[in-house]
């Protein structure tokens, strides 16, 4: 992961108790992360105790990138090797 972004209620401060928490993940174009996905969304699953929404530049729907891009907050950025 390069960077992670918090959008959606969390980065609002209007979640509720039942809300999941949103995250735009941006990862390295070089690298393929195949399962590797599938690992960081059940870790952050059972870390937080809450669903989890993550979305990539790939997946993300065309619906949503302009919100997110205005609400997102980072809250994770890989330091430089």
């Amino acid at each position: 992961m390069v960077k992670v972004y918090l959008f959606g209620s969390f980065a609002k401060h209007k979640q509720r108790e039942d809300s999941d928490i949103d995250l735009y993940v941006e990862f390295d174009p070089n690298v393929s992360i195949g399962l590797e996905f599938v690992k960081i969304y059940l870790d952050l699953k059972e870390l937080t105790g809450r669903e989890v929404d993550l979305v990539t530049e790939k997946s993300i729907s065309k619906y949503i990138k302009s919100r997110v891009e205005q609400e997102k907050i980072l809250i994770y950025e890989r330091k430089a090797a």
